[in-house]
């Protein structure tokens, strides 16, 4: 199972995971992105509560 893991096709698909996830702007880990067609909002970096959440989204909407 490990050898999976540590094959070429396996290192090029994280390789394109983590270059999408700069291109989205995260910069840690976890982080929760709102995604609207093109239009990208983190909701939250790192710890964020329910209610932090709740008030971006809220946020992003009125905009």
């Amino acid at each position: 199972m490990v050898a999976a893991f540590e094959g070429a096709k396996s290192r090029v698909a994280a390789q394109a995971d983590f270059h999408r996830a700069v291109s989205l702007g995260v910069t840690g880990f976890p982080t929760l992105l709102a995604v609207d067609g093109d239009r990208v909002a983190a909701l939250a970096h790192g710890h964020a509560t329910a209610e932090e959440v709740d008030r971006r989204l809220a946020a992003l909407r009125t905009h």
